[in-house]
């Protein structure tokens, strides 16, 4: 299983490769490069092509780091996610940008107003909650959590005819992303040598969603026929999934 599993991560990395350089070739043509959206898409997908290679290399070394890359996986779920939504826009929402700016603003004050009772960390924490003062004070409504996004992307991709109707964002939730939060707080039930297989699965059912994903959001920046380039990038994720690889460790 975990050999099939590199195989998969080996083709799912150079596929984002190959959709970050068409999303890095697009907005250099459009000189919107240092755009806030751009800099943060750009950011995230770099940083996902990261996380998938780091996954690769724990697996490959030893499958008892299935734990491990279990969690990795999860922020690159998280991640991914995160930015498809903030691609997508529902009738009648807020621009999702800028919601998706506002969470992380929050997150950061949060942080800050701890952080301020502590002299080792107040001059940081003060500088930080006036860098956000302009998006915590404008009407803007943070983004969700990670489950309704997955919801409001099943909906907009329904209202753009992206999809069909079918509704499977409570099962992808519930049975991989949940799963995976397992690895992430050492839950003592979960990380069980007999539960290997079972982690290392969901790892690669989380790399393959989430690389669609963000191949996706880039398609919603950069592509000019969104729907034939999301059915394009459906469709080679299923061929990377159904690819098996015989030779096992």
């Amino acid at each position: 299983m975990t050999g099939n599993t590199i195989n998969i991560l080996d083709q799912l990395g150079l596929l984002l490769k190959k959709y970050c350089g068409i999303l890095e070739d697009c907005l250099h043509k459009s000189n919107q490069k240092n755009d806030p959206e751009a800099v943060m898409i750009l950011t995230g997908i770099h940083y996902g092509k990261r996380t998938l290679n780091a996954i690769r290399i724990l697996l490959q070394s030893d499958s008892e780091n299935a734990f491990c890359a279990a969690s990795l996986a999860r922020v690159i779920f998280e991640a991914s996610i995160r930015l498809l939504w903030a691609t997508r826009t529902l009738n009648g929402s807020q621009d999702h940008w800028a919601r998706l700016q506002k969470y992380w603003a929050m997150e950061d004050n949060k942080w800050a107003q701890q952080a301020s009772q502590f002299p080792q960390t107040s001059d940081h924490a003060g500088q930080i909650t006036a860098a956000r003062s302009d998006i915590l004070d404008n009407d803007i409504i943070r983004a969700p959590g990670i489950e309704q996004m997955l919801k409001d992307i099943e909906k907009a991709d329904q209202e753009e005819q992206l999809k069909g109707d079918d509704n499977i964002a409570e099962f992808t939730y519930a049975n991989c992303y949940r799963i995976l939060c397992r690895a992430s707080h050492a839950h003592p039930a979960a990380l069980q040598p007999k539960a290997i297989n079972d982690f290392v699965g969901q790892t690669r059912m989380a790399c393959l969603l989430s690389t669609n994903w963000y191949c996706q959001a880039i398609c919603h920046v950069a592509a000019s026929d969104k729907k034939a380039e999301v059915e394009s990038i459906v469709k080679q994720i299923l061929r990377i999934a159904g690819n098996k690889n015989e030779q096992q460790p």
